[in-house]
């Protein structure tokens, strides 16, 4: 995650970060989690839990992203 924000290793003790480099490493990181409850909602209703009614609660996770 940290090089798809932008990360780059100089050497090694030094490396370079680029503007905005917190931001979009925490964006990714928030999304991981996210992806990561949907997946768990998911699998609870494969065994036949369902304690959500008709609301997809996995797909209202992942729709956080595009708040």
């Amino acid at each position: 995650m940290k090089r798809e924000a932008g990360y780059i290793e100089l050497a090694k003790d030094s490396a370079m970060y680029p503007p905005n480099f917190l931001e979009r490493f925490a964006a990714l990181v928030a999304a991981a989690e996210r992806e990561a409850c949907a997946r768990m909602v998911e699998a609870f209703h494969q065994h036949g839990y369902d304690f959500t009614g008709d609301l997809e609660l996995h797909d209202a996770i992942r729709a956080r992203g595009q708040i």
